[in-house]
C-alpha cells in the first residue's frame, strides 16, 4: 500500500486538505472558509479540526503544511505574514501539531510547495530545471534547479515577485515600489481597473458590479479575464498590459538562470490561462533577446485540480523518502 500525507494549504480566503498518496492520487479533501475576521486563533482551531478529521482515515507518514508568508523551515515558524492572513507572523504549526499528533510536520511558503508538487508530478517529471510563478492576489515563485528547490541561504529565495522592474514604479503591498508583483497579480489588475474607472465608464467591467448588492461590489481579477476575453476595450489593455510585464519579468528569469521552463500557475491562470499564455508568449517574442526559441518555453502549469493539497503533501513525501 502507498504510503499517504495529509496536505493542508492555506490561504486567506479557503483552506484546503487532503490525504495524497505517493503517485499523487488524492484520497480525500474538503476545503473551508479561513475565518480570518475571527483572528489567528479561529484558523488555528480550524486546521486543528482539519487534523483531526484526516487523522482518523487511516495510517499517514506526516503532515505537510503550504502558508502564505516567509518561513522557517527549520522551526515551522512564520516569520513574515501576508495581508492575507495579517496576525499569522509568529505561529509555529510545526511544534503545535507534532506534539499533539505525534506525527512529523513540515511547514513552507505555498508557492515552495506548489514548486516541489510540479517537481514530483508535473513539468518536473522530465525537466529538472524551471520557474514557478503562482499568479493570484499576488505573485509568488519557486525556483528548481538540478531537481533541488533553491531556498537560498536565509529561506526566502524564489521572491520572484518582488524584483523590482520600474525604477519608483507603483507602490507594492511589501512597501517598496515598482515590484514585479505590483504589476502582474490579481491585486495590480483590480487596482488599476477602478483607477481608469472615470476613462471607461461603459466597460463591461463596471456594468457588472452595478447589478451587485452593495456587500458584493468587488471588481474581481477572474471577471477582468472574463471581460477580456470578450474583448472589452479596458480588461482587454489592462491584461495585454500584464503580461507585457510578465513577459519582462520571464526575459529576466531566462537571462539570469537559463531554466528549461517557466511554469505558470494560480488562481489568475486558472481563470484565463491560455489567453495569458498566448499573449505572455507573443510578448516575449517581440521584446527577449531569446525570442520565439524561449517563447515556448513558457507553459502552464500540469498540476491544476488539488494543485495547493498536493505541493503540501509533498513536504511530507519528499523528505520521508531522504
Amino acid at each position: 500500500m502507498e504510503r499517504r500525507a495529509l496536505g493542508i494549504d492555506i490561504g486567506g480566503t479557503k483552506i484546503a486538505a487532503g490525504i495524497v498518496s505517493e503517485s499523487g492520487m488524492v484520497v480525500r479533501a474538503t476545503r473551508v472558509s479561513t475565518r480570518v475576521d475571527k483572528g489567528r486563533d479561529a484558523v488555528i482551531s480550524q486546521i486543528r479540526g482539519l487534523v483531526e478529521k484526516f487523522s482518523s482515515r487511516g495510517p499517514l507518514v506526516g503532515i505537510g503544511i503550504g502558508t502564505g508568508g516567509r518561513v522557517d523551515v527549520g522551526t515551522g515558524e512564520v516569520v513574515s505574514a501576508t495581508p492575507l492572513l495579517p496576525s499569522w507572523k509568529g505561529v509555529n504549526l510545526k511544534r503545535m501539531l507534532e506534539r499533539e499528533t505525534s506525527l512529523p510536520v513540515f511547514v513552507d511558503n505555498d508557492v515552495n510547495a506548489a514548486a516541489l508538487a510540479e517537481r514530483r508530478f508535473g513539468w518536473g517529471r522530465e525537466r529538472r530545471n524551471f520557474v514557478l510563478l503562482s499568479i493570484g492576489t499576488g505573485l509568488g515563485g519557486g525556483i528548481v534547479i538540478n531537481g533541488e528547490l533553491v531556498r537560498g541561504k536565509h529561506g526566502y529565495g524564489g521572491e520572484i515577485g518582488h524584483l523590482i522592474i520600474v525604477a519608483e514604479g507603483r507602490r507594492c503591498n511589501c512597501g517598496k515600489r515598482g515590484c514585479l508583483e505590483a504589476y502582474v497579480s490579481g491585486r495590480a489588475l483590480e487596482q488599476q481597473a477602478r483607477r481608469r474607472r472615470s476613462r471607461y465608464p461603459r466597460s463591461a467591467i463596471f456594468r457588472f458590479q452595478q447589478r451587485q448588492t452593495v456587500r458584493t461590489r468587488v471588481i474581481s481579477a477572474r471577471h477582468i479575464l472574463r471581460c477580456a476575453r470578450n474583448r472589452d476595450p479596458l480588461a482587454w489593455r489592462l491584461i495585454v498590459e500584464m503580461t507585457r510585464y510578465l513577459a519582462i519579468g520571464i526575459d529576466g528569469i531566462f537571462t539570469m538562470l537559463d531554466p528549461e521552463c517557466v511554469v505558470l500557475t494560480g488562481g489568475i491562470t486558472e481563470g484565463g490561462g491560455q489567453l495569458l499564455l498566448r499573449l505572455v508568449r507573443d510578448s516575449l517574442s517581440e521584446t527577449s533577446e531569446y525570442g520565439a526559441r524561449r517563447a515556448r518555453d513558457v507553459v502552464l502549469s500540469r498540476i491544476r485540480r488539488f494543485a495547493g493539497i498536493r505541493g503540501s503533501a509533498c513536504l511530507v513525501l519528499g523528505n520521508a523518502e531522504a
